[in-house]
């Protein structure tokens, strides 16, 4: 009930009205009159009274008639009514009685009566509401109990599916939202370990069931102790093969250099273990693909059954690779020994069918890793931040935690203060991107309370020094992927366009770098404010820009065939450049194949109709018209 209870008088008689109502009012009650039936009944619906004193003789409704409509209304069937006549008290209690009331005065008013009636009638109100209250409380309480149980049935159900594909501890962080969802369509930069076991069909067609199920568990179980070790993600198993990715969901600094390792303890992992074995007469070994590149991940299957998989060349290649592999042997593409070639003694193999793969590369046989040299150690980074294809923290080598739930305002700070350059970003620009509508004191503490959330996220001392108004990030302990990219775009392009004595010259090193760094686009699946969109496009338009310097570089050289594995590797990043598309369509020209160039126009064209609704500029179709004229040795009409 309210701090102030409210009375609603009714009485045909204006002097007895204002009687009850100046009575009441002096003792704190609230006073709302009515002069009929009528009126009274559309003010205990809009006024919702504490209590009713009713007038039993009126024009119109009669009070019984009126008390008879308020307890027909389940809203109002509790609510007090105290009938008030002049008429013989015994008759008329009896009929008030039957109608619902709940006490009766007669007239003339006795005034002690009348307040020590009204007062115990609201202290049963007050007893009612509080119990209604408590009700209402505990079915709440009832109702969201019942749904954190369902909540928490789906959790185990969902971490039960997850401790299928991924190690249980980070199926638990996956649940609680600390990694993105990984059964979410995505698109993801991967290494891919394939492993097949050769003799395996002989073996199982010449043993007893039990037999092939006690070697595929103790297989199975070694192998799955070193992906997990590892950091790998076990993406499927059947019989004597295993697919493993890495750089998903978990992000990888090194995901190539940890799949090749990881290869490589298998081989001696596998050897011990099929000594019993290999004694009893079965000659099994073990092949093994890895490949590196671009892949889509998500669910597969349909509700019932819902698996995580990957799919893409990098996947087929790694298989292939893995099948060719002689026995005890590791066959890697040529994407993978670029990136492990100061890790391991390797040798381009000879005679790998790789029919069916557009422009394959060599393959390469992994001996062993090189011995350790130690004067050069890799710098461990205190925080590095990850904003390009991805956004993820990595607090001295391993991931930060992310709860998207609890942490995703202050994680917005950090990725705003990237967007504005890192370093001595203005709080009130700061403010104004992520709160527009917070002011004065309130923008400052909204913004003080964030920036102490996320420093205890990263809980790395003095690492977002705020002074002057101006927030950064400690540039000599952090590192920043965007900050990497920009400074070798710098590079490149002082190298393409400013050439001299000092500048440095061309590098493959600087393609396999951009391609590296720039793994998407800056925080795509993250935002869509302003601030992130302007940033993305700059960023966006830098990496074009690079590609291109490095592409002319090549084209100048007359390298085709690395230009058109640059020009492909940088429109799996960006599929709308135009640009790149009519670069790619030159240097598959120049290489004679013209039916290549013309499934990069188709392509092209494609992407632009469906993403942009356009159509390719007159610029690409003429360079589409010279394929048209080379094809056919005529001018094209």
């Amino acid at each position: 009930m309210r701090e102030q209870p409210v009375v609603l008088v009714v009485d045909d008689q204006a002097p007895n009205r204002k009687l009850l109502a100046d009575l009441l009012a002096s003792r704190g009650y609230a006073v709302v009159t009515a002069e009929s039936g009528e009126e009274a009944l559309a003010k205990v619906g809009s006024v919702q009274p504490d209590l009713v004193l009713l007038d039993v003789i009126m024009p119109g409704l009669s009070g019984y008639e009126v008390c008879r409509s308020i307890r027909a209304d389940p809203a109002t069937g509790v609510l007090p009514v105290v009938m008030v006549t002049a008429l013989d008290p015994a008759q008329e209690r009896v009929k008030g009685l039957e109608a619902g009331a709940d006490d009766f005065l007669t007239k003339p008013i006795n005034t002690q009566e009348l307040l020590a009636r009204v007062k115990s009638l609201l202290r049963v109100k007050t007893f009612h509401d509080t119990v209604q209250a408590q009700a209402s409380e505990l079915a709440a309480l009832n109702a969201g109990l019942e749904k954190r149980v369902q909540d928490q049935l789906g959790e185990l159900q969902r971490l039960a599916q997850l401790k299928r594909f991924f190690p249980p501890h980070l199926a638990e962080r996956i649940v609680a939202g600390d990694v993105d969802d990984p059964l979410a369509t995505h698109r993801r930069e991967i290494t891919v370990v394939v492993l097949d076991l050769r003799g395996f069909t002989a073996f199982a067609d010449t043993s007893e069931p039990e037999e092939v199920m006690s070697l595929l568990r103790r297989y199975h179980q070694v192998m799955g102790q070193l992906i997990q070790a590892n950091g790998g993600t076990l993406e499927q198993f059947s019989g004597g093969s295993m697919l493993v990715i890495f750089n998903d969901p978990v992000i990888s600094e090194d995901p190539a250099g940890h799949a090749v390792r990881m290869a490589l303890e298998m081989q001696v992992r596998f050897d011990e273990l099929m000594n019993t074995w290999r004694r009893r007469g079965h000659e099994i070994s073990l092949g093994i693909g890895v490949a590196y590149g671009y892949a889509t991940i998500g669910a597969i299957g349909d509700e019932a059954r819902v698996g995580y998989g990957a799919i893409g060349r990098v996947t087929n290649l790694a298989a292939r690779l893995s099948a060719e592999a002689p026995a005890g042997q590791i066959l890697v593409s040529a994407s993978v020994y670029e990136l492990v070639e100061s890790l391991v003694d390797a040798e381009e193999a000879d005679q790998v069918n790789l029919n069916g793969f557009m422009r394959p590369g060599p393959a390469y046989r992994i001996a062993g890793l090189k011995p350790k040299r130690a004067e050069h150690v890799d710098r461990i980074w205190p925080l590095k931040i990850y904003t390009l294809g991805q956004f993820a923290l990595l607090r001295e080598g391993q991931p930060v935690p992310l709860s998207r739930k609890v942490q995703k305002r202050p994680l917005d700070l950090l990725k705003v203060l990237i967007a504005y350059g890192g370093v001595r970003a203005d709080i009130s620009t700061l403010v104004a991107s992520l709160w527009p509508d917070a002011e004065g004191d309130a923008a400052r503490v909204t913004f003080d309370s964030n920036l102490h959330r996320l420093r205890k996220l990263i809980d790395i001392d003095d690492i977002l020094p705020l002074a002057e108004g101006m927030l950064s990030l400690d540039a000599t302990r952090c590192w920043v992927d965007v900050w990497a990219f920009e400074a070798l775009v710098k590079r490149i392009e002082t190298a393409a366009y400013q050439p001299s004595e000092s500048t440095e010259p061309y590098h493959p090193e600087f393609a396999r770098d951009l391609l590296r760094l720039y793994a998407g686009h800056f925080i795509e699946t993250e935002s869509q404010e302003p601030w992130a969109v302007g940033m993305r496009d700059k960023l966006r338009a830098k990496f074009v820009r690079a590609v291109s310097a490095l592409g002319a570089q090549l084209e100048q050289r007359r390298q085709w065939e690395q230009a058109v594995a640059l020009y492909s590797r940088a429109l799996e990043l960006d599929n709308l450049a135009e640009g790149l598309y009519r670069r790619l369509m030159i240097s598959f020209r120049e290489l004679g194949e013209t039916a290549e160039a013309s499934k990069v126009y188709r392509r092209c064209r494609d992407m632009l109709s469906i993403v942009l609704s356009i159509s390719p500029s007159a610029e690409t179709e003429a360079i589409r018209a010279s394929l048209r004229e080379g094809e056919t040795g005529e001018p094209p009409r």
